[in-house]
């Protein structure tokens, strides 16, 4: 079971119900052309239709209206590409046209948010709030995108700044105490010439899936969130600067395998082990954008930085002292593993 609530608000709603002639044409179908989808994946604005490569977009109507909060949810809206947990929290694997990746290994498929290449596999599962389109080209894109795009590339764009006083909220319950949330404002800031974007998401959840030795949860988030910034200004009419910035914390389970020994891939056995795993580090992005307008041409900058920190712990075996008194391999005593990645720091 699963309930959820959106609110959205804005300033500019007060005024339509203040004003009878505006809300009776309000209530008149509107029998225009719908607006046409506009993509950026070949790096220039052009229509959808017109773009020579196969490619799948999703606009912020398609998002809210199918319930995508995260990239899994994202793909599982697009032919021939798969997204996959790895054996961290963070750990991802995204196959797109059968090509893959192996355990910390550059991903076959760019990922760029906002025109900066995520190109760690921490950095593909994340959730998508507040989101105003994802495209999905396949087929090697090397040529715009560089290294890690032989399979194709996945660009995700998030929501501008507006010239006016808006908000959103969003809140869902489920199964196993999960809880998701994200809100946010967005508005000018002492002129329309500065505008600026604030937007946060949380989730937590007790878990689904039972540890028959342990009698806890093995997939359990104790919680998951970040807070995003974005300032945006206009100093001239021929340049535009964008700033962005978020931050993020997470702490949630590991990997929750089972040991089957009966060897039939059709038996389900409930997770067994001893040893407590869980993951838990957090996540910096700073980015610049700086375009400017040359009449013939436009000159784009774009700088980002990134630092990722993950700390992993999980039972090695899958099993306890109970059920395998011989221990790991018969050696006589419980194996763990552990991981420690403070060496996420990139530029670009």
């Amino acid at each position: 079971m699963k309930l959820s609530l959106s609110v959205n608000l804005t300033l500019g709603a007060a005024l339509l119900a203040s004003s009878p002639a505006l809300a009776e044409q309000s209530a008149v179908p509107d029998e225009r052309v719908p607006e046409e989808l506009v993509v950026t994946a070949q790096v220039r604005r052009e229509r959808l239709q017109d773009v020579p490569i196969q490619m799948q977009a999703l606009s912020a109507e398609t998002i809210a209206n199918a319930g995508i909060k995260s990239t899994a949810d994202a793909l599982a809206q697009v032919s021939n590409v798969t997204f996959d947990r790895g054996n961290t929290f963070r750990t991802t694997y995204i196959t797109m046209r059968g090509l893959t990746q192996l355990n910390n290994a550059d991903p076959p498929v760019a990922f760029v948010i906002d025109g900066v290449p995520q190109t760690d596999q921490t950095q593909l599962g994340i959730d998508l709030f507040d989101i105003e389109r994802i495209e999905v080209v396949k087929g090697s894109q090397g040529a715009l995108y560089g290294r890690n795009a032989v399979g194709g590339a996945i660009n995700v764009v998030t929501k501008l700044p507006t010239d006016t006083i808006e908000g959103f909220g969003n809140i869902s319950y489920g199964n196993g105490d999960a809880l998701q949330t994200s809100a946010g404002v967005s508005g000018p800031l002492l002129s329309k010439d500065v505008l600026f974007r604030v937007t946060g998401s949380y989730k937590r959840s007790d878990g689904l899936i039972d540890n028959s030795f342990r009698g806890d949860k093995s997939d359990f988030l104790d919680h998951d969130w970040t807070v995003r910034g974005r300032l945006r200004a206009t100093p001239t009419s021929a340049l535009t600067i964008d700033l962005r910035a978020d931050y993020g914390r997470f702490n949630g389970a590991s990997n929750n395998y089972s040991a089957v020994l009966s060897g039939n891939p059709n038996d389900f056995v409930d997770p067994q082990f001893n040893l407590f795993g869980y993951a838990r580090g957090d996540s910096l992005n700073l980015t610049g954008k700086i375009d400017l307008d040359l009449d013939f041409a436009t000159l784009t900058s774009i700088t980002g930085h990134t630092h990722l920190t993950q700390v992993n712990r999980a039972d090695l075996d899958y099993r306890n002292p109970v059920d395998s008194p011989g221990g790991i391999f018969g050696a006589g005593f419980q194996a763990g593993q552990g991981q420690v990645d403070l060496s996420g720091v990139r530029s670009v």
